[in-house]
Protein backbone atom coordinates (compact mmCIF):
# COMPACT_ATOMS: atom_id res chain seq x y z
CA UNK A 1 0.00 0.00 0.00
CA UNK A 2 1.11 3.41 -0.85
CA UNK A 3 2.46 5.42 1.90
CA UNK A 4 -0.08 8.10 0.94
CA UNK A 5 -3.18 5.95 1.48
CA UNK A 6 -2.06 5.03 5.18
CA UNK A 7 -3.44 6.19 7.83
CA UNK A 8 -0.76 8.22 10.02
CA UNK A 9 -1.57 9.75 13.08
CA UNK A 10 -0.61 13.72 13.74
CA UNK A 11 2.05 15.03 16.32
CA UNK A 12 -0.53 16.50 18.19
CA UNK A 13 -1.59 16.12 21.57
CA UNK A 14 -3.90 13.20 22.76
CA UNK A 15 -7.52 14.99 24.37
CA UNK A 16 -9.41 13.54 26.56
CA UNK A 17 -13.40 13.64 26.18
CA UNK A 18 -15.02 12.55 29.10
CA UNK A 19 -18.33 12.06 27.89
CA UNK A 20 -17.50 9.14 26.30
CA UNK A 21 -14.50 7.88 28.39
CA UNK A 22 -12.22 8.12 25.34
CA UNK A 23 -8.68 9.62 24.31
CA UNK A 24 -9.00 11.53 21.05
CA UNK A 25 -5.80 11.42 18.23
CA UNK A 26 -5.88 13.34 15.11
CA UNK A 27 -4.71 11.68 11.72
CA UNK A 28 -4.82 11.72 8.34
CA UNK A 29 -5.29 8.81 5.39
CA UNK A 30 -3.76 10.62 2.51
CA UNK A 31 -4.83 14.42 2.46
CA UNK A 32 -8.15 13.56 4.30
CA UNK A 33 -8.54 14.72 8.15
CA UNK A 34 -9.60 11.99 10.16
CA UNK A 35 -10.07 11.67 13.92
CA UNK A 36 -9.09 8.05 16.00
CA UNK A 37 -11.16 7.58 19.35
CA UNK A 38 -9.56 5.69 21.80
CA UNK A 39 -11.77 4.56 24.22
CA UNK A 40 -10.43 3.97 27.68
CA UNK A 41 -10.63 0.77 27.52
CA UNK A 42 -8.36 0.20 24.67
CA UNK A 43 -5.46 2.29 26.54
CA UNK A 44 -6.21 0.06 29.59
CA UNK A 45 -5.11 -3.13 27.66
CA UNK A 46 -2.48 -1.77 26.22
CA UNK A 47 -0.91 -0.15 29.76
CA UNK A 48 -2.12 -3.66 31.50
CA UNK A 49 -3.83 -0.99 34.19
CA UNK A 50 -7.35 -1.06 35.12
CA UNK A 51 -8.98 1.42 35.42
CA UNK A 52 -6.56 4.69 35.03
CA UNK A 53 -7.62 8.16 35.72
CA UNK A 54 -7.69 11.10 32.63
CA UNK A 55 -4.17 12.18 32.67
CA UNK A 56 -3.34 8.51 32.96
CA UNK A 57 -5.20 7.63 29.74
CA UNK A 58 -3.97 10.65 28.23
CA UNK A 59 -0.12 9.50 29.56
CA UNK A 60 -1.10 5.85 27.99
CA UNK A 61 -2.45 7.11 24.77
CA UNK A 62 0.62 8.99 23.53
CA UNK A 63 3.21 6.37 25.43
CA UNK A 64 1.49 3.65 23.29
CA UNK A 65 1.36 5.64 19.90
CA UNK A 66 3.19 3.27 17.53
CA UNK A 67 0.82 0.61 18.59
CA UNK A 68 -2.31 2.51 18.37
CA UNK A 69 -1.33 3.60 15.01
CA UNK A 70 -0.31 0.46 13.91
CA UNK A 71 -3.91 -1.13 15.17
CA UNK A 72 -6.27 2.08 13.36
CA UNK A 73 -4.00 1.59 10.26
CA UNK A 74 -5.45 -2.30 9.90
CA UNK A 75 -9.14 -1.27 11.15
CA UNK A 76 -8.65 1.48 8.76
CA UNK A 77 -7.42 0.02 5.42
CA UNK A 78 -6.54 2.67 2.83
CA UNK A 79 -10.31 4.73 3.18
CA UNK A 80 -10.72 7.11 5.57
CA UNK A 81 -13.59 6.08 7.57
CA UNK A 82 -17.57 7.12 7.55
CA UNK A 83 -18.05 10.34 9.55
CA UNK A 84 -14.45 11.24 9.33
CA UNK A 85 -13.56 9.11 12.77
CA UNK A 86 -12.13 5.52 13.39
CA UNK A 87 -13.13 4.13 17.03
CA UNK A 88 -10.76 1.98 18.78
CA UNK A 89 -12.00 -0.30 21.43
CA UNK A 90 -9.88 -3.14 23.60
CA UNK A 91 -11.27 -5.86 21.20
CA UNK A 92 -9.24 -4.08 18.77
CA UNK A 93 -5.77 -4.40 20.75
CA UNK A 94 -3.40 -7.00 20.77
CA UNK A 95 -3.93 -9.51 23.89
CA UNK A 96 -1.33 -9.17 26.03
CA UNK A 97 0.66 -12.40 27.07
CA UNK A 98 0.01 -13.79 30.65
CA UNK A 99 3.30 -16.24 30.22
CA UNK A 100 6.18 -14.14 31.88
CA UNK A 101 8.94 -13.84 28.69
CA UNK A 102 11.20 -17.00 28.44
CA UNK A 103 8.97 -18.81 30.78
CA UNK A 104 9.54 -22.53 30.29
CA UNK A 105 6.84 -25.67 30.85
Amino acid sequence: MSETKRLQLEETDARYDGETESVRLDARIGHARLEVIVSAEAIEELVGEAPLSAERLIDGAEAYRVQIADVARRKAGPKVPAGGALLLTGRDMPKRSTKPSGSVH
